[in-house]
């Protein structure tokens, strides 16, 4: 953490149902780079009841109701989470992280594997995104960011999302190779008013763009072993190609093992709700 400035990380805990098992390692639930912690909908209460674990949904810096700063790449999201644990006295968790959140929990266990009992990694691989991929994530948060504040301003929330989403199929169509419309839509965004009545995104454009833009500080490329369970959760038609890494994921983590989610693209828990939860619950 050398010359690590701690940020505010906002973020929701849920009890089970009845009280919870101290002496279960907590869960935390760690979102993907345009999502918030509410894209995880019903999943960490559901798990939080199943389990007898408390469970967290974190929001990244730069994104929700966390900290916007300058500073933003995928070392700092590692960082926060170390800090976020030590914050709220967790010696030891579950991490369940999709695409950016995956990143967070990979790397958190490689960097301090006594600090994690198991990963669920959605729908990511381990080594440094290639330029392919970064950019399609600049072009992807720059015209998301525009549909929505594109929207009327007299939509409801949910209308307005809908309509973003609408309008971000037609401006960028690469985006359905990723995650079909209807995902999209369902995928429990957060908007914020701006002054002038319209909508703007929950997330800090700029600093993410910046951190994509520039890969030698983006992220440090993997390191060390985890041996601990982890689960490498992906979807058939996601072209993300988590299998063809099967080799490099082993060599940092020797019992990793392979989910397929047939005819599933890269926003699984959404898409999956109730295979997806009951992935994990069986792996518990």
């Amino acid at each position: 953490m050398t010359n690590y400035t701690p940020v505010k990380i906002a973020y929701k805990e849920f009890e089970p149902s009845g009280g919870s098992n101290d002496k279960l390692a907590p869960i935390i639930f760690l979102h993907g780079i345009t999502s918030s912690k509410e894209s995880w909908n019903i999943i960490p209460q559901i798990i939080a009841d199943k389990t007898k674990r408390k469970t967290y949904a974190c929001d990244a810096r730069n994104h929700g109701e966390s900290e916007y700063t300058e500073h933003f790449n995928y070392d700092l999201n590692v960082d926060d989470l170390f800090q976020f644990m030590n914050t709220l006295n967790i010696e030891r968790a579950v991490l369940v992280g999709h695409s950016m959140g995956s990143f967070t929990s990979t790397n958190a266990a490689l960097r301090k594997p006594e600090r994690v009992e198991m990963i669920f990694s959605e729908d990511t691989y381990l080594k440094k995104p290639p330029k392919e991929t970064r950019d399609f994530v600049i072009r992807f948060t720059s015209d998301f960011s525009d549909a929505v504040k594109s929207v009327p301003k007299d939509l409801s929330e949910k209308e307005a999302v809908a309509k973003a989403v609408e309008t971000l199929n037609k401006i960028n169509k690469e985006i359905r190779t990723y995650v079909p419309e209807e995902s999209l839509k369902s995928s429990n965004y957060v908007l914020k008013r701006r002054s002038g009545g319209g909508y703007d995104v929950t997330f800090n454009k700029d600093s993410i763009i910046r951190a994509f833009e520039d890969p030698d500080t983006f992220m440090t490329s993997p390191s060390g072993q985890f041996n601990g369970h982890a689960y490498f959760i992906y979807g058939r038609d996601s072209p993300i190609r988590v299998r063809s890494e099967e080799e490099h994921i082993k060599n940092h983590f020797p019992k990793a093992e392979f989910i397929e989610f047939e005819g599933g693209s890269h926003n699984l828990h959404l898409e999956y709700l109730d295979k997806f939860v009951q992935t994990i619950l069986d792996r518990l």
